[in-house]
């Protein structure tokens, strides 16, 4: 067997956890036009083998950069997705001057909400606390003063807070 029938043999890809190249035998007394001609037989089975095992190693790699291609477009696709819904979610509206004024939705809180508030000075603090923890949270909905003061109104329902309430 000829070097280069090695060369190409061992190319091959391993066939199991153990496999090594072992050149068959060529039957002797034979024409050495046979023999010859058996060669060259073997030598052209082992370089399509070669051959073949190299297209499909190709193919599989091409095969994982499309694969990697889909996966980033379908990341771009929900990347885009996700702002169309943000900005779906902030429906924008003409205010007065024609200009557009964004009606921001108040975010749902992981926080609990702020105590009931019934005048007493020593709750205040307490109470305050709560709110400017909400209002820190959604600074998007809390950024209208008129909203500020709604959600602070909605809990003041007990004793002289809820008089002072029903004033405003």
């Amino acid at each position: 067997m000829t070097d280069s029938m090695l060369d190409l043999a061992e190319a091959l890809p391993a066939v199991g956890p153990s496999w090594t190249f072992t050149p068959p035998q060529l039957p002797t007394g034979i024409n050495p036009e046979i023999q010859e001609w058996m060669q060259r037989m073997l030598e052209a089975e082992v370089a399509r083998r070669v051959t073949e095992a190299t297209k499909k190693e190709r193919e599989g790699r091409m095969r994982a950069h499309q694969a990697a291609e889909r996966a980033e477009q379908e990341a771009a696709e929900y990347r885009g997705l996700w702002e169309r819904q943000i900005t779906t979610n902030s429906d924008t509206q003409k205010n007065d001057s024609g200009g557009e004024k964004k009606d921001h939705r108040r975010l749902r809180s992981a926080l609990d909400s702020p105590p009931t508030f019934n005048g007493d000075q020593m709750k205040f603090r307490n109470f305050m606390e709560h709110l400017s923890l909400h209002f820190k949270e959604d600074p998007a909905y809390f950024g209208d003063e008129k909203k500020k003061i709604a959600f602070v109104l909605s809990y003041m329902k007990e004793g002289t807070a809820a008089s002072f309430r029903s004033k405003c």
